[in-house]
């Protein structure tokens, strides 16, 4: 019988024979699989495909190979090859400075007796020893906004309210957004409109916010703004600059000049939805100072509601337009 006899399909009724008789000779010489026996000795569909348990493992340790390895290998080189190349940043090793030299635009009569000096960069004002008359015409309150641009920027007019009253405006809202190539009034210096001498400073609280009053008397003013009806005698001309971003750095009783930097428009204050300066002018009794006021707050003592009717409601202090100062009167 041939050694492949336990392969003959033909005859099954002989394969169980043929094993037995051949299987020791099969076992001897070297040739016998137990494993491949053992599936061959029942016949399969024609076309089967047969995976043997070691190729079965090999093909299991394949997949692993390639799920873990080789997959993950060849992805890192196809997302490196799509991303694009970025040169690298040079970063100087030395910034450029640019020096802003300031200007004034608007001139001013100081006597030899007159030693402000105002330190833009520091922004911190060194005081004169005493205020000096004002000749010619008023100052901007905006550094970078000239007098004849003023009305272009009024945000909120003058609406004066019936005497005793603290509703409507009692001065002007200077605001722009966007303007003239600017982007927003935040942050433009404040200046006097007038010389004179710090009557209040008012350190955040409401309605003003950071706020400084300064109080003009007739003996500074020129003859021009002398003859203002308004102007009793013995009254001086008071002028509020509100809701600065920072406390004033004055103190009562600081004289200053026409143009003298008082600080930054801000926001601070009582329902301020933007950044502007707030403008008063009154006349009032000469030489009088104002303490701390405050209203529209339960914190507020008794003493900063006095106060603050006294400025608003009293009649003590009678509000009209600044652009009266402004204009050029």
């Amino acid at each position: 019988m041939p050694l492949n006899c336990y392969l003959n399909q033909k005859h099954p009724e002989n394969h169980s024979e043929c094993l037995a008789g051949r299987g020791a000779e099969i076992r001897t010489r070297g040739l016998f699989n137990p494993i491949e026996a053992r599936y061959r000795t029942a016949p399969r569909p024609v076309n089967e495909r047969h995976y043997s348990p070691f190729s079965l493992k090999m093909q299991a340790n394949f997949n692993i190979l390639r799920s873990r390895i080789f997959l993950p290998i060849i992805s890192m080189i196809f997302l490196s090859s799509c991303q694009p190349q970025v040169d690298p940043i040079t970063i100087p090793s030395t910034i450029p400075t640019v020096q802003i030299q300031l200007t004034k635009t608007q001139s001013f009569h100081l006597t030899p007796e007159a030693t402000t000096i105002l330190n833009v960069a520091s922004q911190t004002p060194k005081m004169i020893t005493s205020a000096v008359p004002y000749e010619q015409q008023p100052c901007s309150p905006l550094m970078d906004h000239g007098l004849e641009e003023l009305s272009q920027i009024i945000s909120q007019p003058y609406d004066p309210p019936p005497p005793g009253s603290d509703a409507r405006h009692h001065g002007l809202d200077f605001f722009y957004y966007q303007a003239n190539g600017q982007g927003s009034i935040a942050g433009e210096f404040i200046q006097t409109i007038l010389p004179g001498i710090v009557a209040a400073v008012i350190n955040d609280r409401l309605p003003y916010g950071n706020m400084v009053i300064i109080e003009t008397p007739p003996s500074l003013l020129g003859p021009r703004m002398q003859s203002i009806p308004e102007l009793k005698e013995n009254f001086s001309i008071y002028h509020l600059y509100a809701h600065m971003a920072n406390a004033p750095d004055l103190s009562i009783g600081n004289p200053v000049t026409c143009g003298q930097f008082l600080g930054q428009v801000g926001q601070t204050g009582y329902n301020v939805p933007v950044p502007h300066l707030h403008l008063e002018t009154r006349f009032g009794p000469s030489g009088q100072t104002i303490g701390q006021m405050a209203f529209y707050d339960t914190q507020a003592t008794p003493q900063e509601n006095d106060n603050y009717l006294l400025w608003r409601t009293s009649g003590e202090f009678n509000h009209f337009d600044p652009m009266i100062i402004l204009a050029g009167y």
